[in-house]
């Protein structure tokens, strides 16, 4: 029971020194249409930063609309080297 009261005693010291999380909104236009997204965070760039971050990487590898994308240069008949995430990606389509 001591140790359940210790516990509980740091997690509480713990918190009360953290920032509240606030709602934020990250909107923009990626394949060919608009995204919105709600999260609750401390650092609302540093969290909108990483989201566009993993959207151009997707865009990199399976966008339609990016003619320098891999899906692009594909289906246009050229045989770019597959990276391990359009390899994962593909694989995870035919399941």
């Amino acid at each position: 029971m001591k140790k359940l009261i210790y516990l509980f005693i740091i997690v509480f010291i713990s918190s009360c020194g953290n920032k509240p999380l606030i709602e934020h909104k990250h909107e923009g236009y990626t394949q060919g249409t608009q995204f919105h997204i709600k999260y609750y965070s401390e650092d609302k760039e540093a969290v909108n930063s990483e989201i566009d971050s993993i959207l151009a990487a997707f865009d990199q590898i399976a966008s339609v609309y990016n003619d320098p994308s891999l899906v692009s240069r594909i289906n246009r008949g050229e045989e770019p080297e597959l990276t391990e995430d359009f390899l994962t990606l593909f694989n995870r389509s035919m399941q």
